[in-house]
Parts: structure tokens; sequence; C-alpha cells
């Protein structure tokens, strides 16, 4: 953005944040993070663990699942009420007659 088109307090502030000292993290941080993803991974692990954390990655990816489904038949579906019926029309629809004579129990 160009910033002469900024007023100048706005300027002013910018150029303060631009020409900040940026603050370093410390020398030794990539390698305790490393250290630290290399214990856990190598680290013993129960096995009761490794299920239930399977069991919540399943139930996570069945849900994300669902949710997708609902998405996608929501934004496929047509929302069009009638289509040309006049509400006499449509309260004078009756009900499929249901015969269960030929069934037996």
């Amino acid at each position: 953005m160009d910033s002469s088109l900024l007023p100048g307090e706005l300027r002013e502030l910018e150029s303060r944040l631009r020409h900040r000292r940026s603050v370093e993290p410390p020398r030794d941080l990539r390698a305790r993070i490393l250290q630290e993803i290399e214990s856990g991974l190598s680290g013993p692990q129960s096995a009761g663990r490794q299920t239930e954390t399977s069991y919540w990655a399943a139930a996570a990816a069945a849900i994300l699942i669902v949710m997708n489904l609902s998405m996608i038949c929501g934004a496929e579906s047509a929302y069009t009420m009638g289509s040309g019926i006049s509400s006499e029309q449509f309260q004078s629809l009756q009900p499929p007659q249901w015969s269960f004579e030929g069934i037996s129990r």
C-alpha cells in the first residue's frame, strides 16, 4: 500500500513499526523443539493411548465427512416452494392411500 495516502499519524506509526527492533528467538530453540519431537515420537506409548487416539481420530474424520455431505446437500437443494402450485391446490392434495391387505403378520 502506498503510505503517502495515509494520514500523517498513520504514516508515522507505520514507519515506527517498520523500523522497530525485531525480537530474535533463542539460539537453541530449534534444537529444543527437534529434541522434544524426537523424544515424543520415539518414546514408549501405551497401547491404550494409541487406541484412544485412533478412536478420536476416526470420530473426528466421521464428523467432518458428515458435515461435508450435509453442506453439499444443502448447496445442491432447491428450496423453491410450490413450483407454480397455488395454496388451494396444495391444500387439496390428498396423502397416498396405503393398503396393507396383502401383508400377513
